[in-house]
């Protein structure tokens, strides 16, 4: 039987929410199984722990056995990402111009200190500190609408994107969840593993 601890996770600097999330659902040691992996399939990042938890024989293991997979999402994906890509082209274009409008008036706010800065330094950071506070104010301001604008405008593309993937990526990470525990269950050795 083996094991995945959270000492080894540990060991190997693995992310504070990856460990937290590990304890929360296996305490400090993990029996490795394909069904306990696929149980827990959309819960943790199976390629970091291929990376970071297989030799390189059960790496090879994990990549040959995720060649199909990655191509079946890739194939499940591809028009989603299209039509996502497509809808937020013109709330994208227009958050670029908004973006843009709304710089002018920061980058004005801001010449004059700029300027005073270069020539000395404690009344021009008194100064620059100012009209950062009213270039943010007057950025902010003119970035409201056109934020709730492309909120708005991506939300419906936002919802159908979400909902065309997420049968793909369940499929997907239960795939690489399996591919994983397969590879870490297989004799092969390199790197140390836990027991």
């Amino acid at each position: 039987m083996k094991t995945v601890t959270a000492s080894r996770l540990e060991a190997v600097e693995a992310c504070r929410p990856q460990l937290d999330r590990f304890r929360e659902l296996f305490g400090e040691t993990a029996t490795v199984t394909v069904e306990a992996a696929a149980a827990v399939a959309g819960e943790f990042d199976w390629d970091w722990a291929s990376d970071n938890l297989l030799s390189e024989a059960q790496r090879r293991l994990y990549d040959e056995a995720m060649a199909e997979p990655w191509r079946l999402y890739e194939e499940a994906t591809a028009e989603p990402r299209r039509l996502f890509d497509e809808a937020l082209a013109e709330p994208r274009r227009l958050y670029r111009e908004a973006m843009a409008e709304a710089g002018r008036p920061y980058d004005e706010a801001l010449a004059e200190p700029r300027r005073l800065y270069g020539e000395a330094l404690a009344e021009p950071r008194r100064l620059y500190r100012e009209a950062m506070a009213e270039a943010g104010r007057l950025y902010d301001e003119a970035m409201a609408e056109p934020r709730r604008l492309y909120k708005e405008a991506t939300a419906e593309a936002r919802r159908l994107y979400d909902e065309a993937m997420a049968e793909p990526r369940r499929l997907f990470d239960e795939a690489k969840a399996e591919a994983w525990a397969k590879a870490y269950l297989s004799h092969t050795t390199g790197k140390e593993t836990d027991k």
